[in-house]
């Protein structure tokens, strides 16, 4: 990875600053070397040279929603938004409305979240290859639910992700007791 990452460098050294590949590429590198705050940078350059590409978008918003979840300050939740609204502009996918739901269930922005949550189940039916799993979209739906105090819809769609993992999912099967309690 070192020579790797030197080779990038040397690149940008020699004038080859045109090209969004070599800044994700690098970007790629320092972020497997620990370095977020060069990653994000060369990240973003990136994306000021060619059309966004999901796998960069991915990132940012991964990234600053960390950030967010450290330290609690909206500017990194409001960077996110702007990321994963560039991921959905770009291409509209069950991922791409996965990952921007994420985001406002982040912001405590429920409704908003299952808006997303339920137009990506709708999207991922006529996906071949889709890069999220439907119950992954479920379990976050039944959260938003649970959060909304919609108590009846929650129970609804956690006992829907209980039958698509066969019960696999131990935290699904908690969730249901608690809300049976109800």
């Amino acid at each position: 990875m070192r020579m790797l990452f030197l080779c990038y460098q040397e690149v940008l050294s020699n004038g080859s600053t045109d090209n969004p590949w070599v800044y994700y590429s690098l970007g790629y590198c320092y972020e497997r070397l620990d370095n977020m705050t060069e990653a994000v940078s060369c990240y973003e350059k990136a994306l000021e040279i060619e059309a966004p590409y999901e796998n960069i978008c991915k990132r940012l918003v991964d990234y600053y929603l960390n950030q967010y979840m450290r330290t609690y300050d909206t500017s990194n939740l409001k960077n996110a938004m702007k990321y994963a609204d560039i991921e959905v502009a770009d291409e509209e996918s069950a991922y791409s409305l996965y990952h921007k739901a994420r985001v406002y269930e982040y912001g405590t922005e429920f409704d908003k979240a299952v808006e997303l949550y339920e137009k990506a189940l709708q999207l991922i039916a006529d996906e071949e290859e889709p890069r999220v799993e439907s119950y992954d979209i479920w379990q976050q739906l039944g959260n938003c639910y649970r959060r909304l105090m919609k108590f009846e819809k929650a129970v609804f769609v956690f006992r829907n992700v209980y039958k698509k993992t066969g019960g696999k999912k131990k935290k699904n099967s908690a969730i249901l007791e608690s809300c049976d309690m109800l």
